[in-house]
């Protein structure tokens, strides 16, 4: 006979091995039989946050974490998909929540760290991060998230070395060749191109290329090479263009619409040139575009 504390191991390989449907099953068997299985309830809302469904998920973490309020992955967890949903102080909440609960594995410290980034408090996701790489060292996603909170933080050498960690335990993590590439100049007796050219031709995925594509375009365009550049900018997005299906027309009809229905508002006569000016990521483009 098979034990509660059997079926809930089972159901987590299956989620694993990507059978959400298997483990979805395998919950509700564990929930008929005790309506408190904590457990049951937690990977019910993994299942939902991994299928895109943050707000259920929401639910079913808040469930588990009633009826286990000293276990801090379920408070983790719901910190991760609050801040999806933009609930920032119930996020913050669930995060502060779980460090008070001293976890010590990997997973979950880089999941509350993950929080902190979107939070805005990278001081706090680096520490998160780097403890996170120390309890699991091999796992490529935590260096990754430890070198983004290093860039945002401006440790751009701590980053880069972090970085480069990531590609050593995984060199097709595309998301980590395209930072790296961006947060270093690239020179013609130090550069990745050959690398990133062999791996642009084996990625499939829309999303590699995209990051792969930028990398190579960064690369070219380091080395003065201008053309190529822009022929590697021009690959990178095909992909994501199909997948999109953009309509510009859909967007001038639009646009026309919405000037046809505008109502005459008094401005300045004068046609002098305004210059917008800022700091990068203040919003100028975003004046520019009301302007």
């Amino acid at each position: 006979m098979t034990t509660a504390s059997q079926r809930l191991d089972l159901a987590q390989r299956r989620l694993a091995a990507g059978d959400a449907q298997g483990a979805h099953h395998l919950c509700l068997e564990a929930l008929a039989d005790n309506r408190e299985d904590d457990g049951a309830w937690f990977l019910l809302g993994m299942i939902a946050a991994d299928h895109g469904n943050p707000a259920k998920a929401i639910e079913l973490f808040t469930k588990a974490a009633a009826l286990a309020p000293r276990t801090a992955r379920y408070l983790a967890q719901l910190g991760r998909v609050l801040i999806a949903l933009n609930h920032r102080p119930e996020a913050a909440s669930a995060a502060e929540r779980a460090l008070d609960l001293e976890p010590q594995d990997a997973l979950t410290l880089d999941t509350i760290g993950v929080t902190f980034t979107r939070l805005g408090d990278h001081a706090r996701a680096v520490e998160l991060f780097e403890l996170a790489v120390s309890r699991h060292p091999n796992h490529a996603g935590f260096w990754y998230n430890l070198a983004a909170s290093r860039q945002f933080s401006g440790q751009f050498e701590g980053a880069a070395q972090a970085y480069r960690r990531a590609l050593d335990l995984d060199p097709k993590l595309h998301r980590a060749w395209s930072a790296l590439v961006g947060l270093e100049r690239q020179e013609p007796g130090a550069n990745a191109i050959e690398t990133l050219t062999v791996l642009f031709g084996e990625a499939t995925e829309a999303d590699a290329q995209l990051h792969l594509g930028h990398a190579l375009a960064k690369s070219c365009e380091d080395l003065g090479q201008w053309d190529q550049s822009l022929d590697w900018l021009r690959r990178a997005k095909t992909g994501r263009r199909a997948a999109i299906a953009h309509d510009p027309a859909g967007d001038v009809a639009l646009f026309q619409a919405a000037a046809m229905g505008a109502k005459p508002k008094h401005g300045h006569a004068s046609r002098r040139p305004i210059f917008v000016v800022g700091l990068p990521r203040t919003g100028t483009t975003l004046v520019d575009r009301i302007l």
